[in-house]
């Protein structure tokens, strides 16, 4: 009889634990995309950053906000660029009550993380281009995937974990048909579209272009803000080290306002 205990209760612990093998696996899946599995590799690519995006925790309570965020995690998403040598991609949340955002910046290696937030604060810089530029320390593959994760980074990198007022500079990239059927089908203050505009929405060319240069990329892309509509962008980037980004277009395809006001 104990023999018989003893293999019945292993046969469970062996079940129990391949059910949970089964729903982790299922889990790892439902949020990992799959290259395959999408119209184009940018619309994968800003799916797989969303994914990590997600996995961010934001806790404000009446007078502090904290972000528990592994960026070394984050940045391995980004596996065409990679950091100038003695230099490391740091992460705080700046909140001031009625607002917060994650701040990216670059600091040194020896470089004291917390002394260098402090005087972030105490000169009301909030942004890192108004600091160290992080992007003057981001190196590309030189790869057209390169060239379009540094442009993810730059525009939508940091585009999680905001807070009320923050909200108002929330930009998606469209880049194929699901991601503006998606919008389109939202269904909420944020999204409310009539049929004559959800029409003219679902003709806009949302290809993403690319064309190199001697010197140069450059990409036409589509946003689509809340507080200000879809429009049509075009950048360059140098791809000599370090690289610039330079918007040089950006126009209104169908204007839109929520009208929310947090």
């Amino acid at each position: 009889m104990r023999k018989i205990y003893w293999l019945s209760l292993i046969f469970t612990c062996l079940t129990l634990l391949t059910v949970i093998i089964f729903f982790y696996n299922l889990d790892r899946i439902s949020f990992t995309p799959k290259e395959e599995n999408y119209e184009n590799y940018h619309d994968y690519f800003i799916q797989k950053v969303k994914c990590e995006q997600r996995k961010s925790n934001l806790n404000i309570d009446t007078v502090n906000a904290s972000l528990v965020f592994d960026i070394s995690q984050y940045l391995k998403v980004f596996d065409n660029l990679s950091l100038e040598n003695g230099w490391i991609l740091d992460c705080f949340y700046f909140y001031n009550g009625d607002a917060g955002k994650p701040i990216f910046f670059a600091r040194r290696n020896m470089q004291n993380r917390d002394s260098l937030i402090k005087s972030f604060e105490n000169r009301a810089i909030y942004n890192y281009t108004d600091s160290i530029d992080i992007l003057d320390h981001i190196k590309i593959n030189n790869s057209e995937k390169g060239f379009y994760q540094f442009l993810i980074f730059t525009v939508i990198g940091d585009e999680f974990a905001k807070f009320a007022h923050s909200n108002y500079g929330n930009t998606e990239i469209i880049c194929s048909k699901r991601a503006l059927k998606d919008i389109i089908n939202r269904n909420d203050a944020f999204h409310d579209f009539d049929s004559q505009l959800k029409k003219k929405i679902e003709k806009i060319d949302y290809r993403t272009k690319y064309n190199e240069y001697k010197d140069s990329v450059t990409f036409r892309f589509v946003t689509f803000n809340a507080w200000y509509g879809f429009a049509e962008n075009k950048v360059s980037i140098r791809k000599e080290f370090p690289h610039k980004l330079k918007l040089f277009n950006d126009s209104l395809l169908i204007e839109y306002n929520c009208g929310i006001r947090f």
